[in-house]
């Protein structure tokens, strides 16, 4: 005890210049003669007893609120649970667990080349570990290496793109969605047990689906507006047939997938009236509503359910499908919004000025139950997957203040991680097939940087893979610790992936680094390898290998492969 009081004597003294009292109690207080002024940073109480020494608590506010403080001041934040101490430009967390990723056995990554805009929207594997990635792109694309070179260029602004490459990184082939008149964009791409491909997304005007084959399917339209398409490819890339939304407000296809039969569902949102082939919906209001639908393998309307209200907008985002093939579809909405049919009605009201759903579906199309996740703030929508080996549903996404699962607040919130509610935050969160919330995990940054979630994929033993964005260090929570893990991020933009197991915890992270504002956007795990897209604009480090763009702060299109 007295060789650690002399250490906490001379501890104080160093770290203020200033002489230090011993209270009976063994409390340790600087500068307790008031005739000698101190900076407001330095008036900081040790107490100290036979196991140790505890600094101050505060909270994130706090901490940061502290005037001028002193290099190696410390204090234990309560928000984030950790002692931090001041470096001279920031308060940095000592005791966060700092995550190291695992060893990589095949790891690579690859790029797109472009001289103006490409935009990575999604992307699927097979089972073999080809990849299918879809977007859009301004001018000119070249995908593949020295082994085979494809250039695509645009009829007009903005076409949509579809590559393959295989488990190595080789292009097999690449082809393009396009028109002369205005944009087009592919949104969202899912892939069958057998390998055909089903892509979603919008055009505007007259557009031409090409094929690998040389031939072309094309639609002629004026320009008027934005119309939700699928196309349906066979493994080769060559078109089997497509299908429009033909409203008379816009329209727009924004999540694809397969059920277990092979039958396409797919959602977005429409204006005004729509068909859908022989079914025809209109809006209500003069707001966007919600769609959802099932066709078949040749392309038939099987059913539409539609939903909505009469504020802002309504979105379907996202859907997956379980074994027993009832859909499951994330989305966002406003103010007051109606799920279902005749007497089978749920109404939602939302917390702020929009919410996020999840909604299930039987595979007839009847709605079973809605559930609401929002907060008085803002949410930003990422991805929704169904694991067969848990049998649970996995959801993925950002917000900003304090996020609640279902009606009630408690144990179903995340809060903020630090006192910024206007920055965004990360989640994943389980669900059980009758939409409880098994758990939910955060991930962000304690000062004014965003940290976006925006994809989720699954592994064949259950565990969930997350992809987005983080800025600067970023703490990463665990069911199992409320210690949080830190993740030391270095500029504001860099890509990330982490790996849970199926009760949240936390396994390892990986980080793209040296990059400004780059993304990972969308993941695919297939034979234990995840597979991400995203795009940077200057040069990204992946570890093993670094990556350059062609032309400066131009974003370019990444395929990141981590195998452990």
């Amino acid at each position: 005890m007295k060789n650690l009081l002399i250490f906490l004597l001379g501890f104080v003294k160093i770290c203020f210049g200033q002489a230090a009292q011993t209270t009976p109690s063994g409390t340790l207080i600087a500068n307790q003669n008031p005739a000698v002024a101190m900076p407001s940073s330095s008036l900081f109480e040790v107490r100290s007893n036979t196991k140790g020494m505890l600094p101050p608590r505060m909270t994130t506010n706090r901490i940061n609120a502290i005037v001028s403080p002193t290099i190696g001041l410390m204090a234990y934040d309560i928000d984030v649970k950790c002692l931090k101490i001041y470096n001279g430009s920031e308060w940095e967390c000592s005791n966060a667990n700092v995550v190291a990723s695992t060893p990589v056995s095949s790891s690579f990554a690859f790029q797109s080349i472009t001289d103006n805009v490409v935009n990575p929207e999604s992307i699927t594997a097979d089972n073999s570990g080809n990849t299918i990635t879809v977007g859009y792109f301004n001018s000119a694309i070249t995908f593949g290496n020295a082994n085979n070179v494809m250039t695509l260029t645009s009829l007009g602004n903005a076409d949509g793109y579809i590559s393959k490459h295989d488990q190595n990184g080789n292009l097999i082939w690449a082809t393009q969605i396009g028109g002369s008149a205005n944009n087009q964009d592919i949104r969202d791409v899912e892939i069958d047990n057998l390998g055909n491909i089903v892509v979603v997304g919008y055009l505007i005007g007259g557009t031409t689906f090409f094929s690998t084959n040389g031939s072309t399917a094309v639609y002629n339209a004026p320009v008027t507006s934005a119309k939700a398409f699928v196309a349906y490819y066979n493994s080769s890339g060559i078109l089997q047939w497509y299908k429009l939304v033909d409203s008379s407000g816009d329209s727009d296809c924004l999540g694809v997938t397969f059920d277990s039969l092979g039958n396409i569902l797919f959602t977005g949102y429409f204006t005004g009236t729509a068909s859908f082939d022989n079914i025809s919906k209109v809006s209500v209001g003069s707001s966007n509503d919600i769609f959802v639908a099932k066709l078949n393998t040749t392309g038939t309307y099987q059913w539409v359910k539609t939903a909505g209200g009469t504020d802002n907008g309504e979105y379907g985002v996202k859907l997956t499908c379980d074994n027993s093939n009832n859909v499951y579809v994330y989305g966002s909405y406003t103010g007051t919004a109606s799920f279902g049919e005749n007497s089978s009605i749920i109404n939602l009201t939302s917390r702020g000025s929009s919410d996020s759903f999840i909604s299930k579906f039987d595979a007839n199309g009847n709605i079973q139950w809605v559930k609401t996740l929002g907060s008085t703030f803002e949410e930003g929508l990422g991805d929704i997957v169904y694991s067969s080996a848990t049998n649970n549903i996995f959801l993925s996404g950002s917000y900003k203040g304090t996020l609640t699962f279902g009606t009630g607040l408690g144990t179903n919130s995340l809060l903020p991680i630090g006192n910024y509610i206007n920055y965004f935050d990360g989640f994943l969160a389980k669900y059980d097939l009758n939409g409880n919330v098994l758990w939910a995990v955060r991930n962000g940054c304690v000062n004014d940087f965003h940290n976006y979630t925006n994809g989720v994929s699954v592994d064949s033993n259950g565990n969930p893979y997350i992809t987005g964005t983080i800025q600067r260090d970023t703490y990463f929570y665990s069911t199992n610790s409320n210690s949080p893990y830190l993740i030391q991020g270095v500029h504001e933009g860099e890509p990330f992936i982490a790996k849970y197991n199926s009760t949240g915890n936390l396994l390892w992270t990986i980080l793209a680094t040296d990059g400004y504002y780059d993304s990972c956007v969308s993941i695919a795990v297939k034979n234990n390898t995840a597979n991400v897209v995203g795009k940077f604009s200057q040069t990204i480090n992946f570890g093993f290998q670094q990556l350059r763009v062609v032309v400066e702060n131009q974003y370019h299109m990444f395929t990141w492969r981590y195998a452990e």
